[in-house]
């Protein structure tokens, strides 16, 4: 009982740092999200950031297991991947991408593939969703 209480607070707050978003990172739960998630007291933001990369990893298994396996690094705990997203979204170039695909370049880094390959990659996500963002601005 204690667990779910703790569950529904950590989802109550996650909306609200969400509904508190600038209107320019209204597209996806970015590293915006992400760092607003770290302005909480460390207990809650950790959990409230291993409730959401495991909300994704499971909507994404729920969706297609075989493109899940491929883009989604499963042997890793949950703790873990969000260390990595700190360190990832550290980089302030790095804000906009959204916390799905950041998850996608971490594991590319855990499967070893090359530095250069994950580095392209990553550009590739920074154009995207900065062109995204500014469209989302001018379009509203």
């Amino acid at each position: 009982m204690r667990k779910k209480i703790i569950g529904l607070v950590i989802i109550v707050i996650l909306l609200s740092v969400l509904k508190s978003r600038s209107e320019e990172a209204s597209i996806g739960l970015n590293g915006q999200t992400w760092q607003k998630l770290s302005e909480m007291d460390s207990t809650t933001s950790q959990m409230a950031k291993i409730i959401l990369v495991r909300g994704i990893y499971e909507g994404a298994w729920a969706i297609d297991k075989e493109k899940a396996k491929e883009e989604y690094f499963d042997r890793v705990r949950y703790s873990s991947l969000a260390n990595a997203l700190d360190a990832f979204y550290s980089e302030y170039k790095n804000e906009k991408i959204p916390v799905s695909c950041a998850l996608k370049i971490i594991n590319m880094q855990l499967t070893g593939q090359r530095k250069d390959l994950i580095e392209e990659k990553t550009k590739q996500f920074r154009f995207e969703w900065a062109r995204k963002s500014v469209a989302y601005i001018v379009n509203k």
